[in-house]
This record gives structure tokens, C-alpha cells and sequence, in this order.
């Protein structure tokens, strides 16, 4: 456990008893994506044994070691030094940059070796495409580049954002993106699971179709609006669209921050149809469900 590692590390470090103090040396199943927090919680004085982690991340070994020592806030040239200083100098320690023998202070990792620590942890979940067990790791903060159709540009790891619609100019939406998670890289469900965002003032189609949906708000406030009925949605509300109820979510202009959701659909689905504040039909078909 947690706490046992912990234990253990201290005692390494302590000077009570008949034994002088040794450098702990966690090892066992470690993956290179997992040394930052590992530092972050066990110290820096100590020594890591990474084996199987390294060997698989490439096949260039060279680039692996240089992206090991990344990971733990160091860069290669400065490890370089620390050998080169501990072999001219045949000491068991190494100098610091400031002098003197012993711990130094250590820079925080730069933006290529956080970069560096991103690509790590895409290595620790399998492939996203592909009909097998799959996990999507959401970034805290829902981070995300926001930059549609880039790889890890959505809220989840390696997961791309999308525009609601491929006409980025109909009129008949505004200000919403989707994310697919489930449903459509080789999987087999009989579902589909997206993730919308409503930005302050914008609004999905006002639509219907036949097959049906369930939404889960998980982020901001927002309405929807099921046939003549609108409701106020916030986090954790749920909302149930059957066959051909005319529908539509929008985010207020008032609101700080954008209505985010859940969509739950039929993977075999018809496309929907546009209709206006009657609920008469628009020419037009939806390019997508």
C-alpha cells in the first residue's frame, strides 16, 4: 500500500538504530508515466528501477532512457554531468549546480518534458481504436486543446473534439462541439455514448427524430426543451427524448460557464429532421444523430 511504501522510504532515511541510513529503491511493475507522482510523494533521494516500461515503449532503447530521466524533471545533459562529476571525483555523491555535495533543487519539468510525461501516459491505456476493453482518462481541469478534429484535443486523453455538425455554418445551431467516447472506433455496442458542450448563447438544432436518446447534464446549467415542455437542466439531471419529440438544448447568454452533457443514442439510428418554432418540417435533413 501507499502507506507501507511510505514507511518503508522513511526508514531507509532514518539514523536511529545500529544502521546508517540507505537509499530507498521502489521497483516492481513501475511505468515510466507514474515516476512524476512516485517523486512527488516519495521524495528524490531515492532510486528508481524501471525495466519492463522502458523496453516497451520503443523499440529505439536510446530514446527511451532519454525520455526515463525526462520524466523525473531532469534533463539528459544534467544526468550526464552528475556521472562524469561522480566519476572525476570518485566519490559516492554527486555535486549539486550549487557546489556543494548532496541534494541541489531541482528545476520544475519544462513544457517538452511535460510533454514528454503526456505521451507516457498514452502508453499506459490501450489503443482507443479497436473492438476491445478500452479506458478514457478525462484531464482534470477538462483540459483539452479545443482545436477541432486534433488528436487529444478534446476533455479525455487521446480522444479528438469534434464540431456538432460538419456545417459549422447552419444556422441552425450555435456554439456546440461533441466529443465521441464510445461508438465509433470499432466498437460493438449497441449504443453510442458523446459528450456535448454549450457555450454561453449557443443551442443545439431544434429537431426530431425516430430513435431516442437520454442526456445527463455533468457540467454548467442549461435547458431542454421536449416537445412543448422546457425544463432547467444542471449536474446530474436527466433527460429522456422518446421517438419524434421535438427537441433542443441551449445554454443562457447569461451563464459563466458552457452546459456540458452526456448523449446516450441507438447506434443504428436515422438522421434527424430540422423543424421551426412549430414544429413544422425544414427542408433539410441533419447531417448527423
Amino acid at each position: 500500500t501507499l502507506k507501507e511504501c511510505m514507511s518503508i522510504v522513511s526508514r531507509c532515511r532514518s539514523r536511529e538504530g545500529p544502521y546508517k541510513p540507505i537509499a530507498a529503491a521502489p521497483g516492481g511493475g513501475m511505468t515510466l508515466d507514474r515516476i512524476p507522482e512516485i517523486l512527488d510523494v516519495l521524495g528524490r533521494d531515492i532510486m528508481l528501477l524501471v525495466g519492463g516500461s522502458v523496453f516497451a515503449r520503443s523499440p529505439d532503447l536510446e530514446d527511451n532512457s532519454r525520455a526515463f530521466v525526462s520524466s523525473t524533471g531532469r534533463n539528459a545533459i544534467e544526468a550526464q554531468q552528475s556521472v562524469l562529476l561522480k566519476d572525476s571525483n570518485g566519490t559516492k555523491g554527486t555535486k549539486g549546480t550549487n557546489g556543494t555535495n548532496g541534494h541541489h533543487h531541482q528545476p520544475p519539468p519544462t513544457s517538452e518534458q511535460l510533454e514528454q510525461i503526456r505521451k507516457l501516459r498514452m502508453l499506459k491505456y490501450p489503443e482507443v481504436h479497436g473492438n476491445h476493453g478500452k479506458f478514457l482518462e478525462f484531464k482534470k481541469g477538462f483540459g483539452g486543446s479545443g482545436v477541432m478534429g486534433k488528436e487529444d484535443s478534446s476533455h479525455w486523453l487521446n480522444i479528438a473534439l469534434e464540431n456538432y455538425k460538419p456545417e459549422i455554418d447552419n444556422p441552425s445551431w450555435k456554439g456546440v462541439n461533441r466529443t465521441e467516447l464510445i461508438g465509433r472506433r470499432d466498437e460493438s455496442p449497441k449504443f453510442h455514448v458523446r459528450y456535448f458542450e454549450i457555450q454561453p448563447g449557443g443551442h443545439s438544432s431544434l429537431e426530431k427524430h425516430e430513435h431516442e436518446h437520454v442526456v445527463i447534464c455533468f457540467k454548467g446549467e442549461g435547458t431542454c426543451r421536449v416537445g412543448s415542455r422546457v425544463w432547467k437542466m444542471s449536474f446530474g439531471d436527466v433527460c429522456y427524448t422518446s421517438p419524434w419529440d421535438v427537441h433542443q438544448f441551449s445554454c443562457g447568454d447569461d451563464k459563466q460557464d458552457s452546459f456540458a452533457f452526456f448523449c446516450i443514442v441507438n447506434a443504428q439510428r436515422d438522421k434527424p429532421v430540422l423543424v421551426d418554432e412549430g414544429g413544422v418540417e425544414i427542408n433539410q435533413t441533419s447531417s448527423c444523430g
